[in-house]
């Protein structure tokens, strides 16, 4: 999935494709409310701000 992005020259002269920063996040942990929410948060962290889960 992320290969979709990161391969098409379409989307080529984007920063997060530049830097290696696209990411696949699991869409039931941030559409489902509830118990996933907090799962979904942390999904988005981990890939925001890699260093402070290491």
């Amino acid at each position: 999935m992320v290969e979709l992005i990161t391969e098409n020259p379409a989307f080529a002269s984007l920063d997060a494709v530049k830097n290696g920063r696209v990411f696949a996040i699991n869409l039931n942990n941030v559409y489902c409310s509830g118990m996933r929410t907090l799962d979904g948060v942390l999904d988005f962290a981990q890939h925001l701000y890699p260093e402070l889960y290491q």
